[in-house]
C-alpha cells in the first residue's frame, strides 16, 4: 500500500509560490510601501498629486500637538502657501511629472519611480533646513488611471545657531584697520582682525539653515580671501551640529588659509607651440594691480577682460607662480587659480539624535585627493611677491571681412577690410577697409598703439581717400589725423574720451558755391559712453556720442566753425529672452560762426535715407536750391524708435517710425517740421550679426519721394 504521506513536500513545494505572491504582492489597492506584480509589458498610465502639509517655523505648544497628529497619521492641513518652494522644488526634479508621457511598462517600475521621488522629496526637505521632516506616499492601484499621493510633512524649520571660523596656516591677527588709500595702494590681508564666525558672510543667528544658505556664506569668505592676499585658501574639515531640543544648526568651519602672496609682473609661460607673439612688456602695460599689491582675484578677472578686448588670444590662463617646491606638489599644482568650490553641504541626517556631532572632510572638488598637498602651515612663501604666471594661446592676428549694402536711393555698395592686431608685436592694430558704392567711394588705413604712455590710452592715426557724388555736393578730398584716445577707469570704465588734430583738404562742387578748393584744421574732440551688450544687434544698455570740433582754413575765404554734435541711443527687453527689443535713437547738431554758404557742403548737416529718416531720399530733407536739391543746414535733429519682435531664433521683425529736419539756423527747432516716415523691417539672425531688411514709406512731401524705399545690409539701424 502507498504511503500518502511521502506526497506531502511536493504538495509544500507547490503551495509555497502561492503563499509568497500573496503575502509579497496582495491583490491591489491602496496598501503603501508594498511592491506590485508586474504587469505584461502594458504601460500604465497614472496622476501625481502632491501635497504639503503645514510646517512651522518656531518651536511652540501648537507645533507640537500638530507634531503629535502627524505621528498618528493625521496631517495639520494643507498648506496654504509654499514661501519655501518645496513642491514647486519637487515639481521640477520629479521623476513621475518629468516621465509622464513615457509611461511604465509594469507596477514594479511605477513603484521604482515613487521611491526615487520619495528620497528626492526627503533631501529636497533637508536641504531648506526641515531636518526632522518625513514624506509618505500612497498608490491607488485600482483607480484609473492610478493615483499617486506624495506628502511632505516639513514639521519645524530650523535656524542658525552659533557660527566659528578656524583656521589653518595664517592666524588672524588684531591691528589698525587698513585706510582708504592704504587699500587702494596695497590692498587688503584678509587675517588682519579676520572675523571668527560667519555672520558677516551672510550667516547670521536665527535665519532658515538652508544648505544653499550655509555654503554661499562658506563660498563668500573663500571669494573674501582671494580677493585679500590668500589666493590658495580653500574650505577645510567642517563639523554641522543639529540640536533636536533647540531646531537648530551649529557650524564650525575650518578654513586653510594658504600662504599671503602679494602681486608682481606678469610672466608668459612657454607652451608647446612656442612663446606668444605678444610682448610681455606691454601686458604688463595692461595690468590692472600695482607691483606688491596684495593677491586679488577681482583684479585678475578685469585684467582677463582687458585681454579679451584686444582680440590678441583665444585662450587665457593665469595663476600665482610659484618657486619650485616640486611641480606635483606646489599649491599652483592643486589650487589654480580663482574662487574655489567644493565646500562640505551640511549633513542632513534627519534621524540623528539632538546634540549629534555631525563631521564631513572631503578632498575639494575638482582636485585630485591623491595628489599630495604642500603644507601651508609652513608659510614656505609667506607674504612674498610673486609673479603672475600668464599661459595664452594666440589667436590669428589677422582678420579679412567683407559685406554689402543696397538701398533704393543710394544703389549697392560693398565694403571690405584687412586688419592687423599685433603689428609690431605690441598689440598695435592696423586695419584697411575700402567702402565702395554707386555714390561713395573710400580708402581708409587706421593704426592704433594701445597702452601709450599709460595702460588706458592709446595713439590713434586716421587716413582718408574720399571721393563722393550725390544730390548735394561732389567732393574729392584727403583726410589725416592723429591724437590719444583714453578709457576711463573704475566707475567710468563705460566712458572714452578722445583728441586729435586733423587736416582736410580737396575740391567740392555744391548747389550754393559751385566748385570750390578747401582746406580745413580741425581739432576734433569726443566723449563717448557705451553699455550696450552687443555691437550689432544690442538688446540692453545705452550709447552717448558727443563730438566737438573747432576748424579753420579756407573756403570762399577765411573760415571758422564749432562744429557739435550727440548721438544717444537706448535698448530695452521687457521679457526674458529677448524676443522683445525696444530701441530708441536721438541726434542733434549744430554749426557756428558762419553762414550755411561760407562752410564747405560736406561740413554741413544733411538727413534723410538709410542710417536717419527711412523713406526719403538721401540726405533730401531740410532746404533746398531753386531746382529742388538739397544745400544742408546749419543744424539737424532726428529721432527713431524701433521694437524689435524676435518671432523664432532666426527671423525676427521690426515695425519703426523714424523723423527728422535739417535747419538753416545755427540751432535746431525741435519738433518743428519733422519729417515722419514709418515701416516695418525683417532680420535673420546670424552668428555675425542680423541682416537687414528695411522697407519704408514717407508721411510727409510724397510727391517728392517714391511711395517706399528698401533698405538692406548687415546689421541693426541703430
Amino acid at each position: 500500500m502507498t504511503n500518502p504521506l511521502r506526497h506531502i513536500p511536493y504538495l509544500v513545494l507547490c503551495l509555497v509560490p502561492l503563499l509568497l505572491s500573496g503575502c509579497l504582492f496582495g491583490s491591489g489597492g491602496g496598501k503603501e510601501g508594498i511592491l506590485q506584480p508586474a504587469s505584461s509589458g502594458q504601460a500604465i498610465p497614472y496622476v501625481v498629486d502632491l501635497k504639503l502639509a503645514e510646517a512651522s517655523r518656531k518651536p511652540d505648544s501648537a507645533t507640537t500637538a500638530s507634531t503629535n497628529a502627524e505621528k498618528d497619521g493625521q496631517p495639520s492641513g494643507t498648506r496654504t502657501n509654499d514661501p519655501d518652494g518645496l513642491l514647486s522644488e519637487l515639481r521640477d526634479n520629479s521623476q513621475l511629472i518629468w516621465l509622464q508621457n513615457d509611461l511604465p511598462d509594469s507596477k514594479v517600475a511605477l513603484e521604482r519611480r515613487v521611491l526615487e521621488d520619495v528620497e528626492t522629496a526627503k533631501k529636497i526637505l533637508q536641504s531648506n533646513g526641515y531636518y526632522d521632516g518625513t514624506v509618505s506616499r500612497r498608490i491607488d492601484w485600482n483607480s484609473k488611471p492610478v493615483s499617486i499621493t506624495i506628502r511632505l510633512r516639513p514639521r519645524q524649520q530650523y535656524v542658525i545657531g552659533s557660527t566659528r571660523l578656524l583656521y589653518s596656516g595664517a592666524q588672524p591677527v588684531s591691528g589698525t584697520p587698513p585706510t582708504e588709500e592704504d587699500i587702494a595702494r596695497h590692498g587688503k590681508n584678509f587675517m588682519l582682525n579676520a572675523p571668527n564666525d560667519l555672520t558677516s558672510f551672510g550667516l547670521p543667528k536665527g535665519i532658515s539653515a538652508k544648505a544653499d544658505t550655509v555654503l554661499t556664506a562658506v563660498d563668500q569668505v573663500l571669494k573674501t580671501m582671494h580677493n585679500e592676499g590668500y589666493p590658495f585658501a580653500r574650505a577645510g574639515e567642517s563639523h554641522y551640529i543639529i540640536d533636536r531640543s533647540t531646531s537648530t544648526l551649529d557650524a564650525e568651519v575650518t578654513i586653510e588659509t594658504g600662504p599671503l602672496l602679494r602681486m608682481g609682473f606678469v610672466t608668459v609661460k612657454e607652451t608647446d607651440s612656442g612663446t606668444s607673439s605678444v610682448g610681455t612688456a606691454y601686458l604688463n602695460r595692461l595690468t590692472t594691480w600695482t607691483r606688491g599689491q596684495y593677491w586679488n582675484e577681482s583684479l585678475l578677472t578685469s585684467y582677463r577682460t582687458a585681454l579679451q578686448e584686444t582680440g590678441l588670444f583665444s585662450a587665457i590662463v593665469m595663476k600665482p607662480e610659484l618657486p619650485d617646491v616640486t611641480e606635483k606638489d606646489s599649491p599652483a599644482a592643486i589650487s589654480g587659480s580663482g574662487p574655489l568650490s567644493g565646500q562640505e553641504q551640511p549633513q542632513q541626517e534627519a534621524a540623528a539624535p539632538a546634540g549629534n556631532e555631525m563631521k564631513s572632510s572631503s578632498p575639494e572638488k575638482g582636485s585630485p585627493s591623491s595628489e599630495k598637498a604642500v603644507s601651508f602651515s609652513e608659510n614656505i612663501f609667506h607674504d612674498r611677491i610673486v609673479p603672475v604666471s600668464l599661459d595664452v594661446r594666440d589667436a590669428p592676428p589677422r582678420t579679412i571681412s567683407g559685406g554689402m549694402q543696397y538701398s533704393t536711393d543710394t544703389g549697392f555698395g560693398v565694403r571690405g577690410s584687412w586688419e592687423h592686431r599685433n603689428l609690431l608685436g605690441n598689440g598695435e592694430q592696423l586695419r584697411i577697409a575700402a567702402p565702395i558704392a554707386q555714390t561713395e567711394q573710400r580708402l581708409s588705413a587706421t593704426f592704433r598703439k594701445p597702452a601709450f604712455g599709460g595702460k588706458n590710452r592709446t595713439l590713434v592715426g586716421e587716413a582718408e581717400l574720399i571721393n563722393e557724388e550725390t544730390d548735394a555736393y561732389d567732393q574729392t578730398a584727403a583726410y589725416a589725423a592723429g591724437g590719444i584716445e583714453r578709457r576711463f577707469s573704475g566707475d567710468w570704465r563705460n566712458w572714452w574720451g578722445s583728441a586729435r588734430l586733423s587736416v582736410e583738404g580737396g575740391r567740392l562742387d555744391d548747389n550754393i558755391q559751385g566748385k570750390q578748393s578747401y582746406l580745413l584744421l580741425g581739432l576734433p574732440l569726443g566723449l563717448r559712453r557705451d553699455t550696450t551688450d552687443d555691437l550689432l544687434n544690442p538688446t540692453r544698455g545705452t550709447r552717448l556720442t558727443l563730438a566737438v570740433t573747432p576748424y579753420t582754413g579756407t573756403y570762399t575765404g577765411q573760415l571758422q566753425t564749432l562744429r557739435t554734435r550727440v548721438d544717444a541711443s537706448g535698448y530695452w527687453s521687457p521679457f526674458s529672452g529677448n524676443r522683445l527689443v525696444l530701441a530708441g535713437r536721438m541726434a542733434a547738431g549744430s554749426l557756428i560762426g558762419e553762414s550755411v554758404s561760407d562752410i564747405p557742403a560736406s561740413l554741413r548737416f544733411y538727413t534723410g535715407g538709410g542710417g536717419s529718416v527711412r523713406g526719403y531720399k538721401y540726405q533730401s530733407l531740410g532746404p533746398k536750391d531753386r531746382e529742388g536739391d538739397p544745400v544742408g543746414g546749419l543744424s539737424f535733429n532726428d529721432i527713431s524708435l524701433e521694437a524689435r519682435f524676435r518671432v523664432t531664433e532666426q527671423f525676427g521683425i521690426v515695425p519703426f517710425i523714424d523723423g527728422g529736419m535739417v535747419y538753416d539756423q545755427t540751432l535746431p527747432e525741435w519738433g518743428r517740421d519733422l519729417a515722419w516716415g514709418v515701416g516695418i523691417g525683417f532680420r535673420y539672425y546670424t552668428l555675425i550679426g542680423p541682416i537687414r531688411l528695411d522697407i519704408a514709406t514717407p508721411l510727409q512731401d510724397r510727391d517728392d519721394n517714391k511711395a517706399f524705399q528698401i533698405y538692406l545690409s548687415i546689421g541693426q539701424a541703430f
